[in-house]
């Protein structure tokens, strides 16, 4: 699910989301472009032990971003 928020946000905006938070709230630069939220509540989404996940931008890597839990 989240992965597809991603993408659907890259889709609207050109580029995917500096934070995970973006997901839920528009972010401050281009909020007038932003279409969410991409995924349902008020917080960045967390794994099934209730940390929020990893996400980093890997500019340049094989993937656009890793997305990973801390467990």
């Amino acid at each position: 699910v989240i992965v597809l928020a991603l993408d659907q946000y890259k889709e609207d905006m050109g580029e995917y989301p500096a934070s995970l938070k973006d997901l839920v709230k528009a972010p401050a630069e281009n909020a007038d472009q932003w279409q969410g939220p991409y995924l349902k509540g008020n917080d960045a989404p967390k794994d099934g032990f209730g940390n929020p996940f990893g996400y980093t931008l890997t500019q340049g890597a094989e993937n656009p971003y890793e997305l990973y839990s801390y467990g």
